[in-house]
């Protein structure tokens, strides 16, 4: 009497280890490395900022020379942004907060990208996709991790400020803005993810986004209106259409306006929003674009003769009904020569072998297209 050994059917990882909990943890082991130095970046910066403003101008008088000063230059405004205050905290503030912007949308930037459309260029996207999972599990890991390593940013930029003896609560809302310009970015890398055809095209579209909206704030800075006493400057329009100004109007030591950190948030959600959306769109252009571009090289080679295409235009296809090596789409010019049938025996060595036809594939395409026609046509009728 036989017994059947039962063997447990291994299930997959996705559903193995967790699901999307292990797809986050599994990005978070690759990515740490490089999103730690970003964070430690922002946070450095803060602190050193913060500790060297009481130091170089602890007068309250020399913080108001220096203020007047920068609002009277608009080369200084379109670079720093725009001071809004003489404590310690607003310059400190209005020193740094544009540098930090701009290392918090550089690192979302450059982490989704490489969660989402470096995944796909790479294939890990291919193999993750092969577990049960929903298709926009790559892009929704890459904005949760952005989502964290954003506030992770804040919170040491918010522990900077704080060490460097600047109020609690201005320091918290420094934090708080710089993580919602991060997320902001962050959901415009993932929308550039979803539309690019490559890593490094996405990449250039984003952080081309982030230099245009840099550029915007800088010139709606520098075009902006001084007040009378020539300690605010009040920016024009165009500092409202980039998320670094609505991050530098938050004036945490000041004003303390927290209506632009949710204007940054609400930017990103619609971002991530239309990145989902169009994903399945944006597929399918993207492979329309790459079959039509593929089409279009391949009439171009045909026609001038290229190294690689084929010699006849249109190519004709031997007696066996089958294209020519060279004209045949995947791999088939890299494949040895096969005949159609075996050729009749009183013909010996009139038709090549397929050895003969290996021994050709360095040839030119014109012989080897002429070989293939040669070794697939069947033998003539009068030996039949």
């Amino acid at each position: 009497m036989s017994t059947a050994i039962h063997t447990p059917r291994a299930r997959p990882l996705a559903i193995r280890s967790g699901g999307p909990l292990r797809l986050i943890e599994a990005a978070i082991r690759r990515e740490w490395v490089r999103t730690a130095i970003w964070v430690l970046v922002a946070g450095l910066l803060a602190l050193a900022t913060a500790g060297a403003v009481p130091q170089t101008f602890g007068n309250p008088t020399a913080r108001r020379t220096v203020v007047q000063l920068v609002t009277a230059t608009p080369s200084l405004l379109a670079i720093r942004g725009v001071p809004d205050g003489t404590s310690e905290g607003a310059l400190a503030f209005f020193e740094v907060f544009t540098y930090l912007a701009i290392v918090a949308g550089l690192m979302s930037v450059f982490l989704v990208i490489r969660l989402t459309r470096g995944d796909e260029d790479t294939g890990r996207a291919e193999l993750l996709l092969a577990a049960p999972v929903h298709r926009r599990s790559p892009l929704v890991v890459g904005l949760i991790v952005a989502a964290a390593a954003n506030l992770i940013l804040g919170a040491l930029v918010a522990g900077g400020f704080a060490l460097g003896g600047l109020p609690l609560v201005g320091s918290l809302l420094s934090g708080a803005a710089a993580a919602a310009v991060g997320s902001a970015y962050a959901g415009v890398a993932a929308l550039a993810a979803q539309i690019a055809p490559s890593a490094r095209a996405a990449n250039g579209v984003a952080v081309g986004v982030l230099a245009g909206t840099w550029a915007l704030r800088a010139i709606g800075d520098a075009v902006g209106t001084r007040s009378a006493d020539g300690l605010r400057t009040t920016s024009a329009w165009p500092s409202w259409l980039s998320p670094i100004g609505w991050g530098q109007h938050v004036a945490p030591f000041t004003r303390a306006s927290g209506w632009p950190i949710v204007l940054c948030v609400a930017f990103a959600v619609v971002c991530a929003a239309a990145a989902c959306g169009c994903r399945l769109g944006a597929t399918s252009a993207q492979a329309c674009c790459e079959n039509g571009l593929v089409r279009a090289l391949d009439a171009f080679a045909r026609r001038s003769r290229w190294p690689g295409g084929c010699t006849a235009s249109p190519c004709s296809p031997g007696r066996s009904g089958r294209p020519c090596s060279a004209c045949s789409r995947g791999a088939s010019a890299e494949r040895p020569y096969r005949r159609s049938r075996a050729p009749h025996p009183s013909l010996g060595s009139s038709l090549p072998s397929c050895r003969e036809g290996r021994a050709r594939s360095s040839t030119s395409s014109s012989q080897r297209c002429s070989a293939s026609v040669r070794c697939s046509a069947p033998p003539p009728a009068s030996v039949r």
